[in-house]
């Protein structure tokens, strides 16, 4: 039997006399229906519109297969050579060759697809779309989460809104976490810093979608707890953190004749690579770190 993948190529379809087929690895290859497809051979410089008759539908087959003994019994010459090419003739006329692809030989068919499938080969992963129920619940999920009153209104103030009015709204679990309230953040109990330089707050922000004319993308902020004085110096990169703060370092500490005590930052890649982590050890620098998603406690660089 010949073993079509596609129900596209089937000009004619019946359901009737389905068969299951035994593979050669002796599996069971399920069929569908039977029918006729139509389709271009190419063989050497021959282009022959072929007819087959009697294909049986394998939609989980690997690759279509053409039956030796059903292209004998239409006419069909087959010769096997040990050079591992078949040679294919019709009616007494050589047309060619073709080689062997592994243990199988491929024949350049080109199916002709029917214009409109028939309905009895098309199945369930065909369908583009399905007819949803409308409830409460799918007009809550469409219309971005909305209340059950106002969803109750809905078909008395747009058009072709409808909806079973006895089912209720569900729990929306999305909902109920999107209206928790954050507990509010206490202000921090320890002590503000007694002096210049005793500690230091930085940020970063970026990439902002105006480039400068120096293509400046990021600006990092660098701002004294004690003083409350501020530096900003714009990068082009991320990358360029280090050298920002290498150079204010120098410019504060040279200036007032103090080191920096303590840098807190949050836990950007920028702050806590390794050649930062380097130089503010190297420096004798302390490092604080604000908890993941808790800003407020570098809430001044913010």
């Amino acid at each position: 039997m010949t073993l079509v993948k596609d129900c596209r190529f089937f000009h004619t379809y019946s359901t009737e006399n389905s068969v299951p087929v035994h593979t050669a690895n002796h599996g069971v290859l399920e069929t569908t229906g039977r029918g006729m497809c139509i389709g271009w051979m190419t063989i050497g410089n021959h282009h022959l519109r072929v007819k087959l008759s009697n294909c049986l539908h394998a939609p989980n087959a690997m690759l279509n297969l053409l039956s030796v003994s059903c292209m004998n019994a239409k006419g069909w010459d087959i010769n096997f050579k040990s050079n591992m090419t078949c040679e294919l003739g019709y009616k007494g006329n050589t047309l060619g060759s073709i080689p062997a692809t592994g243990k199988l030989y491929a024949v350049d068919l080109d199916f002709i697809p029917h214009s409109e499938p028939s309905p009895a080969c098309l199945t369930p992963e065909f369908a583009a779309s399905v007819q949803a129920p409308l409830t409460l619940d799918l007009w809550h999920a469409r219309l971005g989460h909305l209340g059950q009153n106002a969803i109750a209104r809905l078909d008395k103030v747009a058009k072709g809104v409808s909806f079973d009015s006895n089912t209720p709204l569900s729990t929306c679990e999305s909902c109920i976490m999107a209206k928790h309230p954050h507990l509010p953040f206490h202000s921090s109990e320890t002590e503000r810093a007694s002096k210049f330089l005793e500690m230091i707050h930085s940020d970063i922000c970026g990439p902002i979608p105006v480039v400068t004319p120096h293509s400046k993308r990021y600006f990092i902020v660098f701002l004294d707890d004690h003083t409350h004085i501020l530096n900003i110096q714009l990068l082009a990169s991320k990358d360029q953190a280090l050298s920002a703060w290498t150079m204010v370092r120098a410019k504060w500490e040279n200036l007032s004749g103090l080191h920096i005590k303590i840098f807190r930052s949050d836990n950007g890649g920028e702050f806590i690579n390794d050649a930062f982590t380097q130089a503010l050890e190297s420096a004798g620098i302390e490092r604080q770190r604000s908890a993941p998603y808790a800003h407020q406690q570098n809430g001044k660089a913010e």
